[in-house]
């Protein structure tokens, strides 16, 4: 997926998971919603669906 370039808020998302391994190590795909859980963090990539920041 694309690499998130740097940190954001989720303004608006369709069914948008992100993988965070690189920073956490949990292997688990994180699910985002402007409503709930908006952070976006650097270094991290889109699996799934589609976002604006």
């Amino acid at each position: 997926g694309d690499l998130l370039p740097a940190d954001g808020v989720l303004i608006q998302g369709n069914d948008l998971k992100i993988d965070e391994s690189a920073l956490t190590g949990e292997s688990d795909h994180v699910r985002k919603a402007p409503d709930k859980d908006p952070l976006l963090l650097s270094g991290t990539h889109v699996m799934e669906g589609s976002g604006r920041m």
